[in-house]
């Protein structure tokens, strides 16, 4: 994953930890997963595991009851590895498809993780920024008349 979100989960591990004495992290990111290489894998190899998915289920499963926390960040390069040119434009009907197909992959990545875990486990999910809001604004701006 990307340099951000790393720093980005260090900061809040650092923070977590503060209030949760004895906090373990356990790192199991993957640079350029995607929700279906996350579910199937193919991007990172995990010792014993055929995903990143599978490897969090099994971390999961041998600390069962200790899980504190479990962050994903997923769900970018669905679209960005897929669906946008070199140039920078956006494919509408693979945006389309590949939008309904991370639908279903987060939901079966966000039930198995909840699955796994207990009531006292807490889910954070997030994503990238949205790297298409600075070229919208600036197409915005451009057809604002000046004041």
């Amino acid at each position: 994953y990307r340099v951000e979100s790393y720093r980005a989960l260090r900061q809040l591990y650092t923070q977590l930890k503060q209030q949760t004495p004895g906090l373990k992290h356990i790192r199991l990111g993957c640079t350029a997963e995607t929700t279906e290489s996350l579910i199937n894998g193919g991007k990172c190899d995990y010792p014993n595991a055929k995903s990143q998915l599978d490897a969090a289920l099994q971390a999961m499963a041998q600390h069962q009851g200790k899980v504190a926390y479990v962050t994903l960040s997923v769900g970018a390069n669905d679209i960005l590895l897929n669906c946008v040119s070199p140039a920078g434009t956006l494919d509408g009907a693979c945006l389309n498809s590949k939008s309904q197909t991370m639908a279903k992959n987060l939901a079966q990545i966000a039930g198995a993780l909840r699955k796994a875990g207990t009531g006292n486990t807490q889910f954070v999910g997030s994503t990238y920024h949205n790297p298409f809001l600075a070229a919208c604004a600036q197409v915005v701006e451009t057809l604002e008349p000046a004041a």
